[in-house]
């Protein structure tokens, strides 16, 4: 998405094959663990504008936003949550915005099984409206992010103009 804006990124993982293929597939890459503390330093992303988290893990991104927190009180972090309790926790971290990553999901299959039962498409897409509201009510928008690669966090890097990714 964001090579489609032409924002640039670097892709940080701790797996090292994934780090070999992103790179072989021409993507600017780093490998750093971001559930340590000092992972900024260590995938050398000096001065982050934002971050975009979309672990599998919703306590690993808890950690993370703590750790990114300590080091960057002010910067601006997106999440994919993984659950909506994980996305009330991260939003009272004082993450910009989060997502549940199934709950879409679900609200779209839902809208699916109520056209099978020949309800229209616009009365299922406003009962998922209706649905959908009180949920995100967390936060002042929603995001949801997710790379080729699996889920990444998204470092857009002021000075240089890059961004830093990390997989969980």
């Amino acid at each position: 998405m964001l090579t489609r804006k032409f924002i640039p990124f670097i892709v940080i993982d701790r797996d090292e094959d994934l780090i070999r293929d992103a790179s072989v597939k021409g993507l600017p890459c780093v490998c750093a663990d971001a559930e340590k503390p000092d992972f900024l330093a260590e995938a050398r992303v000096s001065s982050p504008t934002a971050v975009v988290l979309t672990m599998n893990s919703g306590h690993i991104a808890i950690d993370v936003v703590a750790n990114i927190r300590s080091e960057i009180p002010e910067i601006p972090i997106y999440v994919r949550a993984h659950d909506i309790e994980n996305m009330k926790q991260l939003s009272n971290l004082g993450v910009v915005a989060t997502y549940p990553e199934t709950f879409e999901t679900s609200l779209l299959l839902g809208q699916r099984v109520l056209r099978g039962y020949g309800i229209a498409a616009q009365d299922a897409k406003a009962i998922a409206k209706v649905v959908r509201r009180p949920s995100l009510s967390i936060g002042s928008s929603q995001v949801c992010a997710s790379g080729t690669y699996g889920s990444f966090v998204f470092f857009p890097h002021q000075s240089f103009g890059t961004n830093g990714l990390a997989r969980r």
